[in-house]
């Protein structure tokens, strides 16, 4: 029921530049990643037709680690046991810049440290849950929150409030694109792809996060302009996003 997360994060990355996707899918699903990623690759991992990864993949998916520049973990993936452990034992063992996001986020709190090498992109909802607080406190006093928080984590934290912000180590940036049309399904998982694609062509994880912020909010704001809020879905932004970005380029 989630595979749109993985294929909107997919044209996220390619939209904001990436050569080249691998994205990796159990093979029960493999039929739906084949026919909507046209411009990147597929893995398929045997699932026995659960529809979900498990540890059982661990093996099959680390030898396509090598390849990769970054890597996203968490869009669509869904919340078995042996999804999340699969997780754990990814993000444990890869010494390479991972975006984590959405289901994935769960798995926080497993990891071992340091963990310089992760950017996180939790809603503020996620990021209550991450740091077991109410979410109406954390919004109330989001500032000293945020800042204790990043005593304990050594990435890169993009939490999806309103504004968005990046924070890493003593660094607070607010976004200042994005409007309400950002609140439909999938956004984020375009995001995250936008992240790892800047991350993969050379931009360290902190300047990644905050580009593909300004970058996706801008998107939406043009888009804005021709569709209106109530009508933006997710799958409108990776174009945008293209275009969006090429206005920025040293012609």
């Amino acid at each position: 029921g989630m595979t749109g997360a993985a294929l909107l994060s997919t044209y996220g990355a390619l939209r904001a530049g990436a050569g080249v996707t691998i994205t990796v899918c159990p093979s029960s699903l493999s039929t739906v990643f084949e026919k909507h990623i046209i411009e990147g690759m597929t893995f398929s991992c045997e699932d026995n037709n659960k529809g979900y990864l498990s540890i059982d993949n661990y093996e099959a998916i680390m030898e396509k680690v090598d390849w990769a520049d970054s890597i996203i973990i968490g869009p669509g993936i869904g919340l078995a046991p042996g999804t999340i452990q699969l997780v754990v034992n990814l993000i444990n063992s890869i010494n390479k810049p991972i975006v984590l996001d959405a289901d994935g986020l769960t798995c926080f709190n497993h990891l071992k440290r340091p963990l310089n090498n992760l950017v996180i992109t939790p809603h503020l909802g996620e990021f209550s849950r991450m740091i077991k607080k109410e979410k109406s406190k954390v919004a109330n006093n989001f500032i000293k929150i945020v800042t204790d928080f990043m005593k304990t984590f050594d990435g890169v934290a993009l939490i999806k409030q309103v504004p968005s912000c990046v924070v890493y180590n003593d660094k607070l940036i607010f976004n200042s694109t994005g409007n309400p049309g950002l609140s439909t399904a999938g956004t984020g998982d375009v995001l995250s792809g936008m992240i790892a694609s800047f991350i993969s062509q050379g931009i360290s994880n902190y300047n990644a996060s905050r580009l593909s912020s300004f970058f996706h909010g801008l998107a939406a704001d043009n888009l804005i302009k021709k569709i209106g809020y109530r009508g933006l879905i997710a799958s409108d932004l990776p174009l945008s996003i293209a275009q969006a970005i090429n206005e920025y380029e040293i012609k």
